[in-house]
């Protein structure tokens, strides 16, 4: 077999092997022969699970290569089996991949749609194969519809498809009815002349009319329900049709080819049972077989015969469920819909199990109860009610002298007295399932109902069911169940075991009534130990047990209130566990069982979820900061543990006390604190005591962890709303109205505002993330949140820093704990923090508000000269020089020193100067601050220095410097004029500059004189006349030019650029400088040879400085609000101001510093190298 079977089934799989060769090459077989084929390869893997995915290999593998009639057969062989059963979570992706790619165009939409409904359906599939509806349904692409009738006698019309429950069409169907929406406990029934047969709500509705049509004899497996009357198969009548399918290929096993040579077999296309001829043989086993089939289809009971289809139905179907069409996408096929008609049976939807939600509120359900009710009790049988039961409903019918001709004109009062006491028969509204006792104590039940009434028992006779037993919920001591099929029960101390394919589904039913069950309950068990000093807060003791009181406002999620003698309060849900019935001895050890088996499957889901997820939950958080290249010290397992931190500077006994009385004014006795306590009674500290003070907690802290001043009331009520806060948001404290980004906010601001606090809340976080035994699911998650959002925005103390490093690399650095992705992430962020000091203002409310919703990063978009726009994702601790190595690897800038050559600006508009932004300045502050001043703003990118050759390579990159550097061509800032006179060299520059623009704007013919006037500089056109310009201009396009693509224009544009002396130069405009070689209005030029004054008309040079010669700038603004700039030159000995009027200091200054920096780290390698030359060559010497 394709796949690993045991050894049991290995016989099997490849029996079915030579089956489906047979299905799809044996060209002798057409009609019912071929369609009892097909169903009987469906109900192997009906009855055995694990053939499943080995049916569906095996047809994937005869599919490859198959063509004609073979392969419209497998197809539609693969489209029925998979409307019967789902493949495996393993196999779905790959088997929906090729229906996809390689499936026949009229099979692929239904395969691929069967595909999704069996993975979206939850259950073990359908119990018999398809009908023939559905095979209609599939041949000729139509939707199937169906008739459903009430016990009212009104009638629905719906769509079904293969995997349609009972209970979800009968839910769809009430509430179309008028019942409320989602109303759980419907299922439908199949009636006829004579017999009955009730499904369960989870069975498929089309598995009802299946059995119906396959012949008495055909070999299945657990039929659904219980069919009851005339409908009870006869398996006996084709016994052997196993055997002889198992053994009809048995001269082809002798053939000398081994079993596991079946595993290579793609396609064969003779059959072992057929002649090389291709006909089949007279002897073959399987023709026998089937012609048995067909006379026993013909020669059953008239009565039993099959529904015949009606293939063209006008009527459109009154009510379809939403989640069919929203699956199937009927809508798209309402002209092609399939029916039944004229059947010998009707389905009628009847109301199967009430749940304890079920409140009996609802009219129409009531009404429609009522008259099942009715109905049952006047009719002539009915399984569900014993003869004890249905003389109890007679004798009430009598009394109201309710009949058959006026049952339906009666109070409100009368039918529902009759609901009520069909209610309380044990199995009337249960559900019913089938199940096989294995152990003595149970080994005659073969049912077993479940509803509000408990489990009952049940054995099936020919008159119905027999009660055997019945339990209450509240005897239930202990249930189980397997995957494998065993249910596993202990009622009243004893222990009872079971086999059924629903096991599982028992197990959650049990579990989801016992819960409803809890929330009924009006007392409750203390799991934990409770202390708090909150006034409206209930503190109790483990094993303390609570009655439940009623709340007009009500309780907040998670919260309940009660009391204990006097005292009331609320208190957590997730400390007490319900007790069932009243707090007697029994009911109290059974909730401490509970809680016990709870704590086991919680704990089991825990470790299979880390299991399957490896990294955990937080995995998906990114380490950020790498790139940083931040080294940090590890810190040894043994060292700076947060034990030893918390005896060195934690508070605790006599000292907390006294900060509690502080800052509660006075103690009750009921919720003092138990440290205190030992403190006063001269219990001295072990190291049990110590731990607990950096253990999780689920009471909250009524003083500082951390050793704050006792007189500082103010910082230590800041300490106790602080820890407050950080559980609320993990979950483990009532909210009061407050919202997740609220708590964000007051932490951060808090940490902003008190930078003393920070330590405590570190402190905090530490304890509540350390050995988090919160009920919970995700209360340690949301710890770890808290700590990576607060690692983003501040540091600790220099105190506490190797303590919270060491405590973020335990989890980091083993990858076996469940959180040691976001600790890595939390790790990298609090190096950064102290690289930069933090971030230096408080978020935005929009910014919390995007992490309390688990967002930790923004889309920002960037501009770029040339109108290119990049969208870079911000973090909370995102620097600009983050940003600008993104983009400048997106320019082929790929070296950290040329990337330091790159800036970042917010541009504020015309009325204010480009703000720049330091490369160490958190991006969301820069953001942060310009939304508080409700400015309209952009962020920019571009190159501000010139200091290393450049390499003309990279399309974006080439863009980004033309545009920077078109803007001075222009301006003609980097042409000079000697004397304002313009050289020939310059009349040839300038005019390549005009031809090479005009290509760069899309143009492929020579510019005429009006182009070639908006080409030039407007300063400079006077310059020569306009025919001069056209003719120089012309030349140039003629010469160089012509012919050119766009991006070789633009390098050819920078390359003449570059050869200018003052290009890469940043230009300022200065009104006046003290100096009095500049005249006038100037232009100070900044590049990496200096400071230049020029000339504002013919960008002469007035005066240079060497960047050697700069000690120092400052900014200045006179009381008339001037800006100015001063220079500080010369040196220690001899030193010059020089005063420049202009409003760029900051960025001449920002430009200046950079340009030194460059200066000092070039001469610092030059003189490294120098030394690593002077070694080697030292070295060389001394080997000669």
């Amino acid at each position: 077999p394709p796949l690993p079977l045991n050894q049991s089934l290995e016989s099997e799989a490849l029996t079915i092997f030579k089956l489906i060769m047979r299905y799809m090459g044996d060209g002798s077989l057409a009609g019912a022969s071929l369609v009892m084929l097909g169903n009987y390869i469906m109900q192997k893997a009906c009855t055995h699970y694990e053939l499943r995915d080995e049916i569906l290999c095996q047809l994937c593998c005869q599919l490859r290569g198959a063509v004609e009639v073979a392969a419209d057969r497998g197809w539609s062989l693969m489209c029925q089996s998979l409307s019967v059963f789902p493949a495996s979570e393993k196999l779905f992706k790959y088997l929906y991949s090729l229906v996809s790619s390689a499936a026949l165009p009229e099979y692929r939409e239904r395969c691929l749609y069967h595909l999704r409904s069996g993975a979206a359906v939850p259950g073990v599939g359908r119990s018999f194969p398809p009908t023939s509806m559905e095979m209609s349904a599939l041949q000729d692409h139509k939707t199937m519809v169906l008739q459903f009738e009430f016990i009212d006698g009104k009638c629905i019309k719906s769509t079904v498809d293969s995997f349609t429950t009972a209970g979800d069409i009968a839910s769809h169907l009430a509430y179309a009815r008028g019942c409320a929406q989602g109303s759980p406990g419907w299922t439908v029934a199949l009636q006829r002349p004579n017999g009955f047969h009730e499904i369960a709500g989870y069975d498929h509705i089309l598995d009802l009319v299946s059995s119906l049509e396959l012949p008495d004899g055909f070999p299945t497996g657990d039929q659904p329900g219980v069919a009851l009357g005339s409908l009870q198969r006869n398996t006996s009548k084709f016994g052997e049709m196993p055997q002889y399918l198992d053994n009809m290929f048995g001269k082809a096993n002798t053939a000398g080819r081994s079993p596991s040579m079946a595993r290579a077999v793609r396609v064969l296309p003779v059959p072992p049972s057929m002649e090389e001829d291709g006909t089949a043989t007279d002897s073959d086993p399987l023709n026998t077989l089937l012609a048995a089939c067909e006379e026993a289809v013909v020669g059953s009971d008239s009565n039993r015969s099959l529904p015949q289809l009606e293939l063209s139905f006008t009527d459109k179907p009154a009510f379809i469920p939403d989640t069919l069409v929203k699956i199937a996408g009927v809508d798209k096929q309402f002209d092609d819909l399939v029916s039944y008609h004229s059947p010998t049976f009707k389905f009628v939807v009847r109301k199967e199990m009430l749940h304890h939600a079920d409140k009996l509120d609802d009219a129409v359900a009531n009404q429609l109860m009522y008259l099942q009710v009715v109905k049952d009790a006047l009719g002539k049988f009915q399984p569900r009610l014993t003869k004890a039961n249905r003389e109890e409903l007679r004798s009430l019918l009598d009394r109201y002298n309710i009949s058959t001709s006026n049952y339906t004109n009666q109070p409100n009062s009368i039918k529902m007295e009759l609901v009520h006491a069909a209610r309380r028969f044990p199995i009337y509204f249960s559900r019913i399932y089938a199940v096989k006792g294995l152990s003595e104590t149970c080994r005659h039940c073969t049912h077993l109902s479940l509803g509000r009434n408990g489990i009952t028992l049940l054995q099936t006779m020919a008159t119905g069911y027999q009660l055997i037993a019945s339990y209450s919920l509240t005897d239930v001591d202990d249930f189980s169940a397997t995957t494998h099929g065993i249910l596993r029960l202990t009622l009243r101390s004893t222990a009872m075991e079971f086999s059924t394919r629903r096991a599982v589904t028992i197990s959650d039913t049990i579990e989801s009534m016992m819960h409803h069950l809890e929330q009924d309950a009006r007392y409750v068990l203390a799991i934990h130990d409770y202390v708090t000093l909150g006034e409206t807060l209930l503190s109790f003791k483990a094993d303390a047990v609570i009655r439940l009181e009623e709340r007009e406002s009500g309780n907040e999620e998670g919260w309940l209130y009660g009391s204990i003698g006097e005292v009331y309060g609320s208190f957590p849900i997730e400390l007490v566990t319900p007790i069932l019935g009243e707090p007697t001895e029994k009911a109290i050890e059974q909730a401490k069982l509970l809680i016990k088996k709870r704590l086991k499957r919680d704990q089991g889901e825990r470790r299979k979820q880390r299991a399957e997820q490896g990294a955990g939950a937080p995995g998906t958080v990114k380490s950020v900061t790498s790139e940083h290249s931040i080294t940090s010290q590890e810190y040894s397992s043994g060292k700076y543990c947060l034990l030893e931190f918390a005896t060195q500077h934690f508070r605790y006994g006599q000292e907390r006390a006294e900060v509690e009385k502080l800052l509660a004014g006075s103690i009750r006795g009921t919720v003092r604190s138990l440290i205190g306590r030992d403190s006063r009674r001269g219990k001295s500290w072990g190291w049990r005591e110590y731990a607990d003070l950096v253990k999780f907690t689920k009471s909250p802290i009524q003083a500082s962890l951390m050793k704050i001043d006792v007189k500082n009331v103010q910082a230590n009520k800041l300490a106790v709303e602080c820890f407050t806060a950080i559980m609320r948001f993990m979950g483990d404290y009532l909210m009061k109205g407050k919202q997740e980004s609220d708590l964000i906010y007051f932490l951060l601001k808090t940490c902003h505002d008190y930078p003393e606090l920070r330590d405590e809340v570190y402190c905090q976080l530490m304890r509540q993330t350390t050995t988090n035994r919160s009920t919970k699911a995700d209360s340690c998650a949301r710890g770890w949140r808290l700590v990576m959002i607060c690692t983003a925005y501040h540091k600790c103390s220099e105190m506490l820093r190797p303590y919270l490093f060491r405590f973020l690399q335990a989890t980091a650095r083993d990858t076996k704990r469940e959180f040691h992705a976001i600790a890595a992430v939390c790790e990298a962020n609090l190096k950064l923090a102290f690289r930069l000091g933090g971030r230096k203002d408080p978020p935005s409310k929009l910014e919390v508000a995007a992490l309390a919703g688990g967002r930790h990063t923004k889309r920002q978009l960037f501009h770029l000269p040339g109108e290119v726009t990049k969208v870079v994702k911000i973090k909370t601790c995102t620097i600009a020089m983050d940003v600008i190595r993104d983009l400048c690897v997106q320019l082929g800038v790929t070296s950290e020193v040329d990337q330091e050559e790159y800036a970042l600006y917010a541009d504020l508009g015309k009325q204010s100067l480009p703000l720049t932004i330091q490369p160490t300045e958190y991006i969301l502050d820069i953001t942060t601050m310009l939304d508080r001043q409700k400015l309209e703003y952009w962020l920019g990118f571009k190159k501000v220095i010139w200091f290393r050759p450049l390499r003309l390579e990279n399309a974006l990159f080439v863009s980004v410097l033309y545009h920077q550097a078109k803007p001075d061509v222009s301006r003609a800032h980097m042409i000079t004029l000697p004397e304002g006179n313009m050289e020939i060299a310059t009349h040839t520059t300038l005019s390549l500059f005009a031809a090479l623009q005009h290509r760069i704007n899309g143009n492929e013919q020579q510019p005429f004189k009006a182009q070639v006037a908006k080409l030039l500089p407007p300063s400079l056109v006077h310059l020569a006349t306009p025919d001069e310009w056209v003719a120089a201009v012309g030349h140039e396009w003629n010469k160089s030019v012509k012919g050119v693509p766009e991006e070789k224009a633009k390098q050819l544009y920078l390359s003449e650029a570059m050869k200018l002396p003052l290009y890469g130069s940043c230009f300022f405009p200065v009104k006046q400088c003290s100096d009095p070689q500049v005249h006038g209005e100037s232009i100070m030029a900044v590049n990496k040879s200096g400071i230049h004054f020029l000339s504002y008309k013919t960008r002469e040079t007035f005066l240079t400085y060497s960047f050697g010669d700069i000690v120092s700038t400052r900014k200045l603004r006179s009381n008339t609000g001037k800006q100015f700039l001063d220079l500080k030159c010369g040196n220690l000995m001899v030193l010059k101001v020089t005063r420049c009027e202009t409003a760029f200091g900051r960025e001449i200054g920002t430009l200046i510093a950079l340009y030194r920096k460059m200066l000092l780290e070039e001469k610092r390698r030059s003189e490294t190298q120098e030394g690593v030359f002077r070694a080697d060559a030292a070295l060389a010497a001394g080997a000669f």
